[in-house]
């Protein structure tokens, strides 16, 4: 390389001291120093490396969280909330839809003993009692059948189911005996 390969640098600082020609722009020393810089592009391929490599570490944790939480375009499952209040000393079992997140339809299925009944629930507030006379809904209008009783000593499950579309989600699954 050539002092004419560098403007602005120039032969007359040559005999400056080596302090002294690392702040001069014209000393042999810094032309050497530019050259190097100039020559040196290894640090830019590492650097791009690392960028590459934590964007690509982001990009599948970020894919592979939103699969794994249902990020990813899921559809949201039927979900309410009922009560199931079971009373020994009246031989009594109440389920109230207490509250709606998006199900269509409650369906709640007694079980005592042998017999069974299942019955639906249209929205928040409608009520199915089971107790000694049979199965009484409030739902609009008020269903009742005689099937099943509950007298003392009956193991009574009640399962209540949230439904929407196609799709069902057990909400409550409770067995005592009355």
């Amino acid at each position: 390389m050539t002092d004419d390969d560098l403007p602005g640098l120039s032969r007359r600082n040559a005999s400056a001291s080596d302090d002294d020609s690392l702040r001069v722009p014209g000393s042999p020393v810094a032309a050497r120093a530019l050259s190097a810089l100039r020559d040196d592009d290894r640090a830019a391929s590492p650097t791009v490396g690392a960028v590459l490599l934590v964007g690509v570490t982001v990009l599948l944790a970020t894919a592979v969280g939103g699969y794994l939480f249902g990020l990813a375009g899921g559809q949201q499952s039927p979900y309410a909330t009922a009560t199931v209040e079971f009373s020994k000393t009246e031989n009594r079992v109440t389920v109230t839809w207490m509250a709606n997140a998006n199900a269509d339809e409650l369906t709640v299925r007694v079980q005592v003993g042998d017999e069974r009944r299942t019955v639906s629930l249209d929205g928040v507030g409608d009520r199915a009692v089971v107790d000694e006379g049979g199965v009484t809904v409030s739902s609009g209008s008020v269903g009742e059948w005689k099937s099943p009783t509950i007298s003392d000593g009956d193991r009574v499950t009640v399962t209540v189911v949230a439904v929407t579309g196609g799709e069902r989600v057990v909400i409550a699954d409770r067995s005592e005996v009355v």
